[in-house]
Parts: structure tokens; C-alpha cells; sequence
């Protein structure tokens, strides 16, 4: 009698090998986060709390909740992943569905982003994301063994996208869509969908984009603060200038940990989005090329890892493992544009540094789930699924 396939295959797991050099980049960031996190919000935490290490005990909880999930959920098989993506992509879309809900969604900044289970918010932009990547990557694989029915399955893939969009602008997350959006069009260009066809549906994208800003009137000042912060500094640009102001305070070596004025209630986010500006005010220039450093061997490693398994034969793993790291890359860069002054201001994080739970978690499962392909690849078979 054969005995039952479980979701974690131990065997496999005692027979391969981890990424070290993986694991210690996410480390080496995350690691860093709560440092850059509690020198960032000191002030703030004691105007809101009173306490001043409010924001680092809840990043530091957020961060051991995302390493267990990251430690349990890579020992599951891909294919269990594989076979749970069509649910997980429903889930997401409940998710984000309730949160336009007034009297369940959260409203913040007037924006309807988060769901609020006590003193616990949860972001459904964050886990539609991952979702998104995981169904794309099963189109794609099933483009790859069914070339006949590519065409449809990918107008049916983008006809998903398009909706999720249209959920995430009317929260509105511009900066996600813009995500979403890039690292779909990277995806299918690894995936080998044809550049011509590609290079077509990104002009199309950008004519959409363009028309999105200006029917929008936070969206046109955002912009317009972008051009020239310095024609409105206490306004429309009074955000990029005090970010701004921050880079040119660092210098290259900066003004020393823990000596930042603009986190003295000058720039707002400063613990989230704007995050990077504190560090380059208190660490210098040089803090950021490591970060960028950092981030540039994370996204690379993860494509790295997605090719060797696409070479193995594990097709559905290794584009999620090269997606993950596109997602966690293209998030990073553009939030640091954004801080300074390359890009619009567009609410999104730095991966593993800015302050909140859901972007901490969601990005280690992530990451775990590159493991877990990576592991799988190691071991020299695939795991067994449910």
C-alpha cells in the first residue's frame, strides 16, 4: 500500500541544499530594514505613541512572522503551488474586492488599501501581486506545452490583469498597476512571447498610462510636483523637496545613524516610503549604492536560480522564481527613483526596508517560494504534490 504524498516532502528536503548565498542577501536587507525603520520613526512613534520603539517591535514582529512563513512554506512542493494558483488568484481577488467595501476597507490618506483585523492591517495589493505571478507563470507554461492554444490563453491572462488593475486603481494604487504591469510585460518577454508583440502591447500601455494621469487630478499634480517641486515646495512638491533636501544633507558619507532632521516630522512617510531618504541622510550616498548593490544580486540571483530550473526542465518553478525576483527588483528601483526625484511620488515600498507587515511578509513568502524551486533543482527530481 502506498503510503500518502504529504505537501511537505521531507526527504527532499534533507536530500538537497539551500541558497545561502540567497538567504543571506535577504538577510543582510532585512536585517538592515530595522535598523533604518526604528532610526526613522523615533519621532514620530513618540508623537503618535509615546513609545519610540512602537514601529521597531512591530517590524521586528512582522519580520519573524514573514521568516517562519518563508522556513514552513518552502518545504511545500512547487506543484502544490502550481495546483493552488488558481485559488489563490480567486482569494486575491475577494480581497480586493472587500476592501472597496466602505465599513471594511480601511481609508488612509484617501486611499482604500488595507483591511483592518484589529491592531493588525492587512494591504490585498501586496498578496494580489504574488497571485498574479504565480497564474501568469502557469499561462505561460501552459502556452509553452500547447503552442496551438497560446494565443487565447494569453488574451485570457491579460483579460485577468486588466481587472485587477482596474481594482487596484479604483482604491486607488497606481503604484502597484505600474508593477504589475512591468513585470508582466518582463515575464512574457522570458516566457518567449515575441518582442514585436511586446514592443506593440507596451506602446499601447503607455498611451493608457498617459491617459490615466491626466483624467485624474492627484495624479496631474503628482506629475507636475515631479517636473518642478521647487514652483510649489510647500504643496504639490513639498514631499520630493524635503526627500530631496535629505540626499543633499547625506552627502556621500552622511550626518551619522540617529542624526537625521528631516525624520523630525519634516518629510511624512518617512518610515515607509520615503525610508530611503532617511538612510541617505543619516549613511550617505554610499548606503544607497549598497542597498542598490544589494537589491541588484537579489534580482539577479532569483533569475539566476529561475533559469537553472527552466534548464531542469521545471518550467512553472523557474519562471516564478525569476518573477519573484523581477517583482522584488523593478519594486525597489522604482521606489528609490521615486525618493530621488527620477520618478513621480507613487506609494510604494522598499521591499524589506520600509515599515509594514504585509510587504514584509508577502516578499518572503516570495522568496521562499525561490527556495523551494531552487531546492527542488538541487535535489535532481521533482517533488512529489498532494
Amino acid at each position: 500500500m502506498r503510503a500518502p504524498a504529504w505537501p511537505m516532502d521531507l526527504q527532499v528536503a534533507e536530500q538537497g541544499r539551500w541558497d545561502w548565498l540567497l538567504l543571506g542577501l535577504v538577510a543582510a536587507l532585512s536585517l538592515f530594514g530595522v535598523v533604518a525603520v526604528y532610526s526613522a520613526s523615533i519621532a514620530y512613534a513618540h508623537t503618535q505613541f509615546g513609545f519610540e520603539a512602537h514601529y521597531l517591535l512591530r517590524q521586528v514582529f512582522y519580520l519573524g512572522v514573514g521568516a517562519t512563513c518563508m522556513a514552513v512554506l518552502c518545504h511545500w512542493p512547487m506543484e502544490s503551488w502550481r495546483r493552488l494558483t488558481p485559488l489563490l488568484l480567486g482569494l486575491a481577488f475577494v480581497l480586493l474586492v472587500l476592501v472597496l467595501i466602505p465599513g471594511i476597507g480601511h481609508v488612509a490618506n484617501n486611499a482604500a488599501r488595507w483591511l483592518s483585523f484589529g491592531p493588525i492591517r492587512f494591504q490585498p495589493s501586496e498578496a494580489a501581486k504574488l497571485a498574479w505571478l504565480m497564474y501568469l507563470c502557469l499561462q505561460i507554461e501552459r502556452c509553452q506545452a500547447d503552442p496551438k492554444r497560446a494565443g487565447e490563453r494569453l488574451f485570457t491572462a491579460l483579460a485577468v490583469l486588466v481587472l485587477m488593475a482596474l481594482l487596484l486603481l479604483a482604491e486607488p494604487d497606481f503604484g502597484s498597476v505600474a508593477v504589475l504591469g512591468g513585470v508582466t510585460w518582463l515575464l512574457l518577454l522570458l516566457g518567449g512571447v515575441r518582442l514585436r508583440a511586446l514592443l506593440g502591447c507596451a506602446l499601447l500601455g503607455c498611451v493608457v498610462l498617459r491617459q490615466m494621469v491626466v483624467s485624474e487630478d492627484y495624479r496631474l499634480a503628482r506629475v507636475q510636483g515631479f517636473l518642478d517641486p521647487f514652483a510649489d515646495p510647500f504643496g504639490d512638491g513639498y514631499q520630493l523637496v524635503q526627500s530631496l533636501i535629505a540626499f543633499g544633507r547625506g552627502g556621500w558619507s552622511g550626518t551619522g545613524l540617529g542624526a537625521s532632521v528631516q525624520k523630525l516630522l519634516y518629510l511624512p512617510e518617512a518610515h515607509t516610503d520615503f525610508i530611503l531618504a532617511i538612510v541617505a541622510e543619516e549613511l550617505g550616498a554610499l548606503s544607497v549604492l549598497a542597498l542598490i548593490g544589494l537589491f541588484t544580486a537579489l534580482t539577479l540571483r532569483c533569475l539566476q536560480i529561475g533559469h537553472r530550473c527552466i534548464q531542469a526542465g521545471q518550467t512553472y518553478a523557474g519562471l516564478l522564481a525569476s518573477g519573484v525576483g523581477l517583482l522584488v527588483g523593478m519594486q525597489a528601483f522604482l521606489n528609490m527613483a521615486v525618493n530621488m526625484g527620477s520618478l513621480p511620488t507613487k506609494g510604494l515600498t522598499l521591499p524589506l526596508i520600509s515599515y509594514g507587515g504585509s510587504s514584509m511578509v508577502l516578499t518572503l513568502i516570495g522568496l521562499g517560494l525561490v527556495l523551494r524551486a531552487d531546492h527542488e533543482r538541487r535535489a535532481g527530481r521533482q517533488a512529489a504534490g498532494w
